[in-house]
């Protein structure tokens, strides 16, 4: 297995200190590993990721390279429901917005990838992540290698669910 690198080190640890915080690791620096090596050291199972649609299968795989032991749920479908004994769920952002049960009160961690796809406060999935995290889950950390795509603006909508800012009028 090879040695986590600094930044992912640090992440781990921001993440140990703030349970509710934001990765925005350059891209392909290695923030799914920090995801699960954060869930295994703090033993944060089940944890549920939430990820575009294309991605399901790639967090699979990082899953199972860096805990091998896993039992992983990939949601294929919009009509899956959550197996009990998993120790990672996975599933796409219509999932979520689809999902007529998500068993919340189990889920000891939500990782949300490709944060910056919560830009719109209306949209149904940005309400429903904000629910967990707002309500649900204890550990919730947000990742994104372009956390501010295109308007400096769409890093609002992450900052607020986070807590790091309060609401603004305009």
């Amino acid at each position: 297995m090879t040695e986590l690198m600094l930044h992912q080190r640090q992440g781990i640890r921001f993440a140990k200190i703030n349970p509710k915080n934001v990765i925005a690791h350059g891209m392909r620096l290695g923030k799914s590993r920090v995801a699960v090596e954060h869930a295994m050291e703090t033993m944060s199972f089940p944890a549920l990721i939430i990820c575009p649609a294309g991605l399901r299968w790639m967090w699979f795989d990082e899953i199972k390279k860096w805990m091998p032991s896993a039992r992983v749920q990939v949601m294929v479908h919009l009509t899956d429901e959550f197996k009990r004994g998993a120790d990672f769920h996975v599933c796409s952002y219509e999932y979520i917005t689809a999902a007529k049960r998500i068993p919340l009160k189990s889920i000891k961690a939500l990782y949300v990838d490709e944060a910056h796809y919560l830009k719109n406060l209306q949209a149904k999935r940005t309400e429903r992540v904000w629910d967990m995290v707002e309500n649900h889950v204890e550990n919730a950390m947000l990742m994104s290698g372009t956390l501010i795509p295109s308007r400096p603006d769409e890093l609002y909508v992450v900052l607020r669910m986070m807590g790091s800012i309060q609401k603004y009028w305009v």
